[in-house]
């Protein structure tokens, strides 16, 4: 189904009139979206939706079957963690060649590998039923693989539309600026986003996408690739909130950026984590990089945070002296940071169920849908801490680094909560300021609420061991928290926010939609 959508027609106000009045969520702001904990999939690995068989999965550089579907059919698994919002791999067609979503070739087709307009509106309505917000990934720096046959692309299927062949260059990509907004990236084709009909057809797909698929946010790729004139653009356009990529760990390169996006990913302090936790380099790495960093964006609430993504070996699959269960506990204490820390967290699928895979081969990117248990460890601990951010209300709450050393790195969340994590896999303890806690106040640990310290003259005396984080709240918290958990738990069982009529309209206007659509084009 064609989605070159221009809404002329009575039709199309009447069904984005009718979709405000369904659902609460639609154009969210960057300040809603603070608070907000997001888990990343990508979106041919979640699941097919097929529950009597599952794809096999043995060629990683291929389809494996994920859909639309497979996610909405299991919204409790990522709600039973307490995300509530998701970011999935571009919806557009890859021409049945790219698994995921980075080789357009066609802007408005929904890529029927994944799914169609309708499986793909339901995953939205399920998703919003859920209070999970929808964030989609987007690529405008080039097109699918097909050398100079701009046939094969639709709409861009003229020269004109491209620059000229150069490959990018190996390297440090900023050494070469004269080059790295027109080169061709792993041989995909470089858009032209300066020719007039390249920008205009991006900045109306982007508005039209936005408003008739409900989308909340948006994820785009390859950022210093493009002018970031055309960025400044294109997220103006869209009116949702935006994270742009710019995969480099360096302060101010990241800095040359920020004027266009509401956030970008924190890689310099995704690459101080792993060099504290794993690399077992001193603790006070973070801290530099969160001072290098709050140097450039004073606002470092709304930079996204994560410990791995689709881009990088996981957290796990790291080859160095540390033991298995080790690693496991600075995974904990990655997780722990960037869930209570400054930052939009993004959790990237398969964590929770220990994935250790590395980039070479797509090794990186395995089928979830063999490993979809709620009853594992890291699930668990996922789901306690989510309950425990948000019984906080951490991102309303001022951030105090209280104690660096080399091997221990503690902060609080003004009056909530005190973090304490470590690199080392031996008992260690420390003073630690607790000023903005009343005196006397007892402080218990989430994952272990016998596990208590008392603030003693603005101070608490707290213990490491086997390289585990500990995350303090008040005594009275820890009882509400394990209710809210056990609720979160449950959560499948229960339908909340709507009601049979919401069903019913919502599947009446998918049906208006899609006629629209086709009588139109």
């Amino acid at each position: 189904i064609l989605l070159k959508i221009r809404m002329r027609s009575i039709c199309w106000m009447g069904i984005l009139f009718l979709n405000a009045l369904c659902f609460s969520v639609y154009g969210k702001t960057k300040e809603e979206w603070r608070s907000r904990v997001i888990y990343q999939i990508i979106t041919d690995r979640f699941h097919s939706g097929k529950e009597e068989s599952y794809p096999e999965c043995a060629t990683l550089n291929k389809h494996c079957g994920g859909t639309f579907q497979g996610i909405s059919k299991h919204i409790d698994y990522i709600t039973g963690m307490g995300f509530d919002a998701i970011y999935i791999s571009p919806i557009v067609d890859n021409g049945g060649f790219e698994y995921h979503g980075y080789g357009m070739t066609d802007l408005f087709t929904i890529n029927p590998k994944f799914g169609n307009v309708d499986t793909f509106l339901e995953m939205i309505h399920e998703c919003h039923k859920e209070n999970v917000w929808v964030m989609i990934d987007i690529v405008t720096n080039h097109v699918g693989r097909v050398g100079e046959n701009f046939g094969k692309i639709n709409p861009f299927s003229k020269a004109e539309h491209y620059h000229k062949n150069i490959p990018c260059p190996d390297g440090d990509l900023f050494a070469h600026r004269d080059v790295k907004e027109i080169c061709r990236l792993y041989d995909y084709p470089d858009l032209d986003q300066s020719h007039p009909f390249v920008r205009t057809t991006f900045l109306e797909w982007i508005a039209n996408i936005v408003q008739i698929f409900k989308i909340d946010g948006i994820r785009l790729d390859t950022v210093p690739y493009v002018n970031i004139g055309f960025w400044k653009e294109f997220n103006m356009a869209s009116t949702v909130f935006n994270i742009g990529e710019v995969f480099d760990g360096r302060h101010w390169i990241l800095g040359e950026y920020k004027a266009a996006f509401d956030s970008l990913f924190n890689y310099p302090l995704y690459y101080a984590i792993k060099d504290a936790l794993l690399y077992r380099k001193s603790m006070r790495v973070i801290a530099d990089a969160i001072t290098k960093m709050r140097g450039v964006f004073p606002d470092l609430g709304i930079l996204a945070t994560f410990v791995d993504n689709h881009d990088n070996d996981r957290f796990l699959s790291f080859k160095g002296d540390l033991s298995f269960n080790a690693k496991v506990a600075a995974l904990k204490s990655g997780l722990a940071f960037i869930l209570y820390a400054e930052g939009v967290p993004i959790i990237y699928y398969g964590t929770e169920q220990y994935y250790e895979g590395v980039c070479d081969k797509h090794g990186n990117r395995e089928p979830l849908w063999p490993n979809l248990s709620k009853d594992g460890d890291i699930y668990g601990f996922i789901a306690k801490s989510i309950v425990g951010r948000k019984k906080a209300m951490v991102w309303n709450r001022k951030f105090i680094e209280v104690f660096v050393d080399d091997n221990i790195y503690c902060f609080v969340r003004f009056n909530a909560v005190l973090v304490c994590i470590t690199n080392r896999p031996e008992k260690i303890s420390r003073q630690v300021r607790a000023e903005t806690f009343k005196e006397g106040l007892d402080l218990c640990n989430l994952y272990n609420p016998k596990d208590c310290v008392k603030v003693i003259k603005g101070m608490v005396y707290i213990q490491l061991q086997e390289g585990m984080p500990k995350v303090y709240f008040p005594k009275e918290y820890n009882s509400i928290i394990e209710e809210e958990e056990q609720l979160l738990r449950n959560k499948g069982l229960i339908e909340l926010l709507f009601s049979n009529i919401d069903s019913i309209i919502f599947a009446i206007l998918v049906a208006i939609t899609i006629l629209d659509l086709t009588n139109a084009y």
